[in-house]
């Protein structure tokens, strides 16, 4: 699918420069492309605390969604500061980069988001020993 009229030969990542017979993928937006290894050099400037500080900081942050999500069913959330670092040591391991710290907290939670509700615990506090357990059962095999 093309948005513009732009011709296939035409196509160069519009961050680098590199034509579409450069690279291995060169990714389609509305008028933008970028490539390959524009991505992964992107990737690399993420570093451990600039992870941590998407996982937690933002107003709309993943663990904030989920703290919210448990207060609605009237239970307090609260994760340590082993389990953040444990989620962002994952997702650099997996080199996954922040779009991967979603998925990697949704491995944890979401026994919990199903199991809680029916539950009449009022407080939940995600430990290492628990994260470690859900966690293992992810296999990211993700190819540069």
């Amino acid at each position: 699918m093309k948005f513009d009229d732009t011709q296939e030969s035409d196509m160069t990542c519009s961050f680098c420069g590199k034509r579409d017979d450069q690279v291995r993928r060169l990714i389609a937006g509305r008028g933008v492309y970028i490539c390959d290894e524009c991505i992964a050099f992107c990737q690399d400037m993420l570093d451990e605390d600039t992870l941590k500080m998407i996982l937690t900081e933002p107003k709309n942050s993943i663990i904030k969604q989920y703290v919210k999500l448990m207060k609605i069913d009237g239970v307090e959330l609260n994760f340590s500061d082993e389990v953040l670092d444990m989620i962002v040591d994952k997702a650099m391991e997996s080199n996954l980069g922040a779009r991967g710290l979603r998925s990697i907290v949704e491995t944890i939670m979401v026994d919990l988001m199903y199991e809680t509700p029916s539950t009449k615990k009022k407080k939940i506090d995600i430990d290492p020993s628990y994260a470690k357990e859900k966690l293992s059962t992810l296999n990211y095999d993700v190819q540069n």
